[in-house]
């Protein structure tokens, strides 16, 4: 007859996992800013409101490849730190894939709760401690055949090319945006080794405005890795149309290396358009 051992305490495995969480966020961060600093990492756009969409807005299924490879890396990366830690506070075996995958799940990427399943950094970090709890204390890798590693290896490899690829060809930020005599002006910034051309700028308008008030055809060039201003000219209102609306995205065409991509870019603050 064998008997089970309790399982860790709840003390423990907070205070672990916010340990962990802070030098997982201290080992990573730091070099991840370095290499945006350098523009060789692609941060190029804030968190969105939505959850996972960082650093890009999901626009398809590349970008959405993008993201996830990103936040997958630093929560397997993430993860060798914080079981440790755990491991160190519990006295007890933690599994790092597991743990891995609890961070991808809950938020804690890390540095990221609130990029997970679990809204809000709370919330998430909560459900991350619960499921290390429950799932990963306690348990003990086993080693993996090398086919299995080879395999993995090539799809590890497979995802980051098609995550850097989307950063080299999605490389445009807004710095800035304001209002002029025409309409919205905004500040453009690349980090793309490569010149980058505006050739039309859509506003993403709210539900019940006509697709008629919309943006002039612009034409913008932007030079690698540097900024430029793009003043949109808002299109005449048509005849009878009253309206007022603030537009909060826009959808840039642009393009790189001969090949005509599109991007959604937030305005920050938001442009107040009306008609008449």
């Amino acid at each position: 007859m064998s008997i089970a051992e309790p399982r860790a305490r709840w003390r423990d495995v907070f205070v672990g996992l916010a340990v962990g969480e802070v030098l997982a966020t201290v080992l990573l961060l730091l070099p991840l800013f370095g290499l945006s600093v350098l523009r060789l990492a692609p941060l190029s756009n804030p968190p969105d409101t939505g959850f996972l969409e960082w650093p890009f807005r999901f626009d398809g299924s590349w970008s959405v490849a993008a993201d996830l490879t990103l936040i997958g890396l630093l929560a397997w990366a993430g993860a060798f730190v914080v079981s440790r830690v755990v491991a160190g506070y519990s006295g007890r075996p933690v599994s790092r894939r597991r743990t891995a995958l609890i961070l991808f799940c809950a938020g804690g990427a890390p540095f990221a709760w609130a990029h997970g399943v679990v809204p809000g950094p709370l919330f998430g970090f909560v459900a991350a401690a619960a499921a290390i709890r429950a799932w990963a204390v306690g348990r003990i890798d086993r080693p993996v055949a090398r086919r299995t590693v080879a395999l993995g290896a090539a799809v590890i490899v497979a995802l980051v090319c098609t995550a850097g690829s989307y950063a080299l060809l999605h490389p445009l930020r807004v710095i800035g945006s304001g209002s002029s005599d025409t309409g919205p002006l905004l500040v453009l910034g690349s980090n793309s080794p490569f010149p980058v051309e505006i050739v039309r700028v859509e506003a993403r308008l709210p539900g019940g405005v006509p697709p008629s008030l919309a943006f002039s055809p612009v034409a913008v060039r932007v030079a690698p890795r540097s900024t430029s201003v793009a003043v949109l000219p808002v299109a005449p209102c048509p005849d009878g149309v009253v309206a007022a609306f603030d537009v909060r995205e826009v959808t840039v065409s642009f393009r790189v290396l001969g090949r005509i991509e599109r991007e959604v870019l937030r305005l920050a603050p938001p442009y107040h358009a009306h008609c008449p």
